[in-house]
């Protein structure tokens, strides 16, 4: 089954709460049979985040200096440490509400002023965890659209659960080495492990550097040089594993043609697992100079999301 959104209509209470322009209030019910996480702090930094029609964040905390306050060029900004996750329990509800103000910046003082929104179209990104196996969180997300001063309430139930993770392992059985990369770089030099969805396109997993939709998020680290191919040995009698959790990330494109990241559950079906391993190398393995997988062969191995949780190729 889907997450699903339920629009109320309570605008009057909620407008005359909130003074002279209108305001929203986000509520996440959880309808599941276990606990989920959401992530504490107000709007942008917790389990809320507001973007325009376009899909560019909204400045909900001043970056700076109040437009009341005397700037203090150099003066570091320092985040406080952030408390852990709250825990929502089944039946439960949490509320965020946004009282319809942006921070906007003022250029005779480079300091900032709040503002109330313009009436229009925005868009909500929704965030919650799950508690994985290992003691860690799986965020999954979802996005919905509302007009500012005619959508005062938005509710969110959350009825879907995480399939049960599947342990992918590469398994060398045979009496020699094989060479395999943690990562791919080409068809020619690929990766040890990817996966497929059941349409054949490839699945993106969660984590490293992305961008999830209505977040301000720092640009990340690249560089301008192409990654070296390293090769690691697989030793006779030893494996390499892998786990999936059944959390994808999906590609949104923004009306600004710009693209962002929403981590979502994987859909049930069959997958496929490509795994890659050469039967040499080449190069140097001494750190030094590139290192590639030589004479490549791959394979292919299906299974069921949440029905084959372990799933293994051997190499013989």
């Amino acid at each position: 089954m889907s997450n699903r959104w339920t629009v109320l209509g309570l605008a009057l209470p909620l407008l005359a709460a909130c003074g002279d322009h209108p305001a929203v209030l986000f509520q996440l019910n959880n309808k599941t049979v276990g606990p989920v996480f959401l992530s504490p702090g107000g709007l942008q930094s917790g389990w809320v985040s507001i973007g325009d029609a376009q899909g560019a964040p909204l400045l909900m905390v001043a970056p700076g200096c109040a437009a009341n306050e005397t700037p203090q060029p150099g003066l570091p900004i320092v985040a406080p440490e952030p408390p852990g996750p709250q825990r929502l329990e089944p039946g439960s509800t949490a509320e965020l509400r946004w009282d319809g103000l942006v921070y906007r910046s003022v250029a005779s003082t480079g300091c900032y002023e709040q503002v109330p929104a313009p009436a229009g179209r925005y868009n909500a990104t929704i965030c919650w965890n799950y508690e994985d196996t290992h003691g860690g969180f799986e965020e999954v997300c979802t996005i919905e659209s509302f007009e500012l001063a005619t959508t005062p309430e938005l509710v969110h139930n959350v009825i879907a659960t995480p399939a049960a993770p599947t342990s992918l392992t590469l398994q060398n059985v045979s009496a020699a080495s094989v060479w395999i990369n943690s990562s791919g770089f080409d068809v020619s030099n690929p990766s040890w492990l990817s996966l497929r969805d059941p349409a054949g396109r490839p699945v993106t997993q969660a984590g490293g550097c992305t961008c999830i939709c209505n977040r301000t998020c720092a640009l990340c680290a690249r560089s301008a040089v192409a990654p070296r191919p390293s090769a690691e040995e697989l030793p006779a009698g030893q494996a390499r594993v892998s786990s999936w959790n059944g959390i994808l990330l999906a590609t949104v494109t923004t009306p600004s043609g710009n693209t962002c990241a929403l981590p979502v559950l994987a859909p049930p079906g069959s997958y496929q697992a490509h795994f890659c391993w050469g039967l040499g190398h080449t190069g140097d393995v001494t750190g030094i100079g590139a290192d590639s997988l030589a004479d490549v062969r791959c394979e292919d191995k299906g299974f069921e999301l949440g029905v084959n949780t372990d799933v293994v190729l051997q190499l013989r």
